[in-house]
Formats: structure tokens, sequence, C-alpha cells
């Protein structure tokens, strides 16, 4: 039987991040997508889109392999020094604005994949931004860009900011892509005001919705 990775082809990150919040929901989404096509993981494997703004940050996509399971990520802005990305971040915009563990996983992933394709290095930044608004996540991003991305709380949001440790990534990431590799089966995590808003609420034999 093929793992959920080969019936995927190419797994995104924002699918791993995904599994914090009910595995079993993401194994139900797989039946919606289309077929995968043949080769597309081996084809587009370590290859990064890199584009430049005039705001003072990039946008990157990465492809490549984390522990044998087939990646895609595009984190929401990076920072280059040179040649090198030097911040990878996530953006939100969230009332009251928090950090997710959700958000970690993607730059995991994320910094992983430009490691392994010679863009990061140990040592990297990691920043989540989250705004109250969507003008108080481009006031966030501006002093980020003019003061450097660092730990910041005020009435406009957050900054979240972690170093990252390519041993510490693949230990976060490890039971997740477990998953991907058919190594276990999917684990749900119900609960009642998760299953209410799920939209398998009526198939799934986990849902403890009560309407």
């Amino acid at each position: 039987m093929p793992s959920p990775a080969e019936k995927l082809g190419l797994v995104p990150a924002s699918m791993v991040a995904s599994q914090l919040y009910c595995e079993y929901k993401v194994h139900l989404d797989l039946g919606r997508n289309r077929p995968p096509v043949p080769g597309l993981s081996r084809r587009i494997a370590r290859r990064v889109v890199l584009e430049e703004s005039d705001k003072g940050l990039a946008r990157v996509s990465v492809y490549g392999e984390v522990m044998g399971v087939p990646i895609v990520a595009s984190p929401d802005f990076a920072v280059l020094g040179g040649e090198r990305v030097v911040v990878v971040g996530k953006t939100a915009i969230r009332e009251p604005p928090r950090r997710l563990a959700a958000d970690m996983v993607y730059l995991y992933l994320s910094t992983v994949l430009l490691e392994e394709n010679g863009l990061a290095s140990e040592g990297c930044g990691m920043a989540v931004v989250v705004g109250r608004s969507e003008g108080c996540l481009e006031a966030l991003l501006r002093k980020g860009v003019e003061e450097g991305f660092k730990p910041r709380k005020d009435g406009c949001g957050i900054v979240y900011t972690e170093v990252y440790r390519r041993a510490e990534a693949v230990g976060r990431l490890y039971r997740l892509l477990q998953y991907w590799r058919g190594e276990r089966p999917p684990e749900p995590r119900p609960s009642p005001s998760r299953c209410a808003k799920c939209r398998y609420k009526g198939l799934c034999e986990h849902s403890v919705a009560t309407t």
C-alpha cells in the first residue's frame, strides 16, 4: 500500500503543520486531492525559486526531501544577507496576536529545505510576525526590515523569533513525518469545538461533535 506521501506526490508544508490541529482530518483530506503527477517530486527535487522585492524582503519557494518525504514550502518572507537567507518568516493576522505551534513547524520545514539547498545554515533566524490587522502587520514587517527582526510585543501585534538548530528541527518534525512515510496510522484529535467545525463531522468515526 502506498504511503500518504506517495499518494500525494509532493507534500505541502502547510499540510504537515495542519497535523497539529487534527492529523486525522489531514488524512481524510488526502481523499479530496487529485492523483499525483508521476515523477513530480523527482523532477523538482532541490529546486529553489527566489524573488526579491522592493520592500527589503524576498519571497522564496523551496522543494526537496525532509527525512525521506518530498516537501514544498513557501514561507511568507525571507531576509537575504548576500546570497544566503538569514531570516525565514511566517506572517498572520490574528486577534489576539499569538504564535501557533503550526507556524514553527512550517518554518522548521522551510529552513531545513533552504539548508539542504545551500541557502541557509545553522544559526539562521526564524520569525513569526502576527498583526492585529493588515495595517499592523505591514508596520511590524517594516520595522523588521529597518531594525532587524527581534522579539517585539506592542499594540500592533507580536514578533516571535527563534534561532534555527537543525537537531531541534529534526526532533520536532520526526513524528509528524512518520505519518507521511506510512510508518504509523493517523492520530485523531477530537474535541467538541474542533469537530463541530470540521467538514467531516458527519463521516468521521472519531467525531465528538454534538450537533
